[in-house]
């Protein structure tokens, strides 16, 4: 957003954004730390209102899932500490929930009826979705499954605007829950921006070429279907798998390998500034290849990763993809198609030309549209719409 146009709708001064909640803000969940650097770097005065009490978005999702005593206490606890620090506040024009934020908006609005401002909730995914149907931690139909519903159905309906990764995304939650369509509001994940060079070092391209996957080993990620595909290119000594992280489906993944020797697991949670490191190390970055419906509707950070550090992209072509990628800034492939996957990976394995010119308009579209900054500016654009200004609490 254009900063004069900015202080105009403030009275001539920089817009306030309370990021508010008991949001993840560490390595590895970029969401927060893309917005509340973006923001401030769009000339936004970013006013945090937060309380760490959970180890992770993995944590609290296990929390809300499975119940805990423990983590409800240690959730109790901290909302008490955040309405002290609210009241102490200065005076702010929005109020955005981050994410993992389905339970926080819940006091952000009471908090809200001694403050009346517009609600945004840093949504990116729903709980049902994530925990039922895309990892299987709860049963379909239990008690559990159902409240997970519930809060996701109530916390859309409490925000005035929800912040969704893709438009994919939104009409799905949309028409699941009932959302109107206006309150759907497209903020793509993004890279974390810490550590992230201008300019990317090239490529190693040696022999062999290194196709890299890094995550937490979760279903929508498809991770067999890399496998198969490598299991395909077992004699293609000129390129080598290497899988970094931990995860749901790591010990599970291990086996299917079964020790082929072209595919090293590192199977450790590494610091931001190490994975840059890997990245850099690789000459091919794999995103997700699932098959089931949230792999459609999503575009993870790993995709957006590699674009920032000038690595050519394998991911699967799908309605979300498309929203951001076309065939001259990335590879495409079908989704949970390990033949298509491993031909596509020796396509460019056999074509250095393809693989320069693909990571430079990967790199190319990261900058122009997808880095902190231009993240924060169009999200705050959208901030400062006159009808959300006027907006205080709708059902």
């Amino acid at each position: 957003m254009p900063a004069p146009a900015a202080q105009r709708d403030q009275g001539g001064r920089p817009p306030r954004i309370c990021y508010f909640g008991t949001y993840s803000d560490q390595q590895g969940y970029p969401m927060n730390r893309v917005l509340l650097a973006g923001l401030a770097a769009a000339g936004a005065q970013v006013i945090p209102c937060h309380e760490r009490v959970f180890a992770d978005a993995a944590d609290k999702m296990a929390g809300v899932g499975r119940g805990g005593l423990g983590r409800a206490l240690r959730l109790a606890a901290a909302w008490l500490r955040l309405a002290r620090k609210f009241a102490a506040l200065p005076d702010y024009d929005v109020l955005v929930v981050g994410y993992l934020g389905h339970l926080d908006i819940f006091l952000a609005r009471f908090l809200g009826l001694f403050r009346p401002r517009p609600v945004v909730l840093n949504a990116l995914i729903s709980l049902h979705d994530t925990v039922v149907t895309d990892r299987g931690l709860v049963r379909p139909g239990t008690l559990a499954a159902r409240t997970l519903a519930w809060i996701d159905r109530t916390a859309f309906r409490l925000a005035d605007r929800v912040l969704i990764d893709t438009h994919a995304h939104g009409r799905f939650l949309a028409a699941r829950h009932g959302i109107p369509a206006h309150k759907w509001l497209r903020v793509p994940v993004g890279a974390d921006p810490e550590g992230l060079p201008d300019d990317p070092p090239p490529a190693p391209g040696g022999d062999p070429l290194t196709v890299l996957y890094f995550g937490t080993y979760i279903a929508l990620h498809g991770v067999p279907t890399i496998l198969d595909a490598a299991r395909r290119l077992a004699d293609r000594r000129d390129i080598r798998f290497v899988l970094v992280g931990r995860g749901q489906e790591l010990d599970a993944m291990r086996a299917l390998a079964d020790g082929q020797p072209n595919i090293t697991f590192d199977p450790r949670w590494v610091a931001r500034a190490e994975l840059l490191g890997i990245i850099a190390g690789a000459d091919l970055v794999l995103g997700v290849f699932g098959s089931g419906g949230k792999a459609g509707r999503v575009v993870p950070c790993k995709v957006f990763d590699g674009l920032a550090m000038a690595r050519p992209v394998i991911t699967a072509d799908t309605e979300a993809a498309r929203e951001f990628l076309t065939d001259a800034n990335a590879v495409l492939v079908p989704p949970g198609d390990g033949a298509a996957l491993a031909r596509a990976i020796a396509a460019l394995a056999d074509d250095p030309v393809r693989r320069a010119a693909l990571a430079a308009a990967g790199h190319a579209l990261f900058r122009s549209t997808f880095d902190a900054r231009r993240i924060g500016a169009d999200l705050l654009a959208a901030l400062a719409d006159g009808e959300l200004a006027r907006t205080r609490r709708r059902a």
